[in-house]
């Protein structure tokens, strides 16, 4: 028995939906309600110390709609950098990456990672 009529139709089923994802789909952006630079001051016993702005260079990278990149610091003088950045539709040249690969190609190495309530 031959397995070419089913392979036609994988073929032909993945093609339909590659061109229909890269052409036809309607994407709709989602806007900000509000701003990033609106987001809390303060969290809990963090307070937010600096604001940072990112070079042309690096926006224009980047390419991100709104971001927020600020410095917060607790009571016992510890610290921790906030980065958001946010992409209004995704498209090719405009898409978020992984800080997994992003900070250690900037020369940053992650210590730990997780989820805080």
């Amino acid at each position: 028995m031959s397995h070419r009529p089913q392979f036609l139709i994988t073929l032909l089923l993945l093609l339909s939906a590659f061109i229909y994802i890269r052409f036809l789909s309607d994407v709709r952006a989602v806007p900000l309600k509000r701003g990033l630079n609106q987001f809390p001051t303060h969290i809990g016993e963090w307070v937010a110390i600096q604001d940072e702005a990112m070079d042309k260079k690096t926006l224009d990278i980047l390419n991100v709609d709104d971001y927020i990149m600020r410095h917060y610091q607790n009571h016992n003088g510890h610290s921790l950098w906030l980065y958001v950045g946010y992409f209004q539709d995704q498209k090719e040249g405009a898409m978020i990456h992984s800080p997994k690969h992003c900070y250690p190609g900037g020369g940053w190495q992650p210590i730990e990672s997780g989820i805080q309530t």
